[in-house]
């Protein structure tokens, strides 16, 4: 454990920015998720019950919540549903006390839970595997790999005596590894967080090229 501010100030850089980049990933994959959950749960309903039984369904909650103001109303609404061909003129409260419109709202409600819970699971496995895949990609990358046609070597040792076997390398290293013959007047760009040793490393290539010349 250290108190130390520079490594208070690094450690601090690194975890908001995994914890940022975890919630940004996160927040896509849950968008997705909640539209996946309600398109699935829309067409398994559609499969399950006929676009019929869905509407009637449909207007037999409507009625549930309007028939008790319409209960002292002289003239009350009167709507219109579909039954196999024909049409039903029915108030409010008939469409509350009608056996047809009872079974389509119970059957509604009955198969909104089921095709939820289908779409629940079908979406958790779906993103246990989109997880899973995100995973291994991300090890694979971190892993050595062929990038452009050459391959990543960890040895700078190994790397520093292919360079001189070839005449490539200077006489300027950075730490074990020596930059490219002939690039020394050229420009290098340097990227670390607080404290990865960017000055450290600019005062040492410094001083070796002053030795050498």
């Amino acid at each position: 454990m250290s108190f130390n501010s520079r490594d208070f100030t690094q450690g601090g850089q690194v975890a908001f920015m995994r914890l940022r980049m975890f919630l940004q990933i996160n927040n896509i994959i849950s968008f997705y998720m909640i539209m996946s959950f309600m398109i699935i749960t829309v067409a398994t309903l559609f499969i399950r019950m006929s676009t019929q039984n869905i509407m009637n369904g449909l207007m037999y909650w409507y009625a549930t919540t309007i028939a008790p103001f319409q209960k002292h109303i002289v003239n009350p609404t009167i709507y219109h549903l579909d039954y196999y061909g024909k049409k039903l003129n029915y108030t409010a409260m008939q469409i509350v006390s009608d056996s047809y419109t009872s079974y389509c709202g119970q059957l509604l409600k009955q198969e909104i839970i089921i095709s939820a819970l289908i779409s629940l699971v079908l979406v958790f496995i779906g993103t246990g595997l989109f997880f899973w895949y995100l995973g291994h990609l991300g090890k694979k990358q971190s892993e050595d790999e062929i990038t452009g046609g050459r391959v990543l070597n960890t040895d700078p040792k190994a790397v520093a005596r292919m360079m001189k076997s070839r005449d490539q390398a200077s006489d300027i290293k950075v730490d074990h590894l020596p930059i490219k013959k002939d690039s020394e007047i050229q420009n290098f760009g340097m990227h670390g967080t607080v404290g990865s040793g960017k000055s450290t490393l600019m005062g040492s290539v410094w001083e070796t090229e002053n030795i050498v010349r």
